[in-house]
């Protein structure tokens, strides 16, 4: 893939139209690992699985530049959200191989990143079946 000045440009573009609030530039927030346990719990209220998604990815990404043009590319696959759904439902009722499957159809989802969504669902949402032994 050769560089594109033109479309870095056109980013530069949209971001400048919408600057990040002071707060945001002057410090640095982090995300811990309940955080996220927090926003699954939260999200399964709702069933928006999409947010809880996020939340692990934003975990994962850190500081990174591309965590959010990555995590876009995923939720904007056709029936992403409804991935999604339905692993954290494989995930309760089958376990973790069978959500994972679901989760690696998701073109752009790879495995360290669809095993942190679960791994947070896991800890979130009681009733999870431990693999066989």
């Amino acid at each position: 893939m050769r560089f594109d000045q033109s479309l870095a440009d056109k980013l530069d573009a949209t971001m400048s139209e919408r600057p990040l609030p002071e707060d945001a530039v002057t410090s640095r927030a982090t995300v811990s690992r309940a955080d996220v346990v927090t926003a699954v719990r939260a999200a399964s209220r709702t069933e928006s699985w999409a947010e809880a998604f996020v939340a692990s990815q934003v975990w994962g990404y850190g500081l990174t530049g591309y965590g959010p043009i990555r995590t876009h590319r995923v939720l904007a696959r056709p029936r992403a959200e409804a991935v999604i759904g339905e692993a954290v439902s494989l995930l309760l009722t089958h376990g973790a191989l069978a959500a994972y499957e679901r989760l690696s159809t998701l073109h752009g989802l790879g495995p360290a990143f669809s095993t942190k969504f679960l791994h947070f669902a896991d800890l979130a949402l009681p009733g999870v079946p431990c693999p066989a032994r």
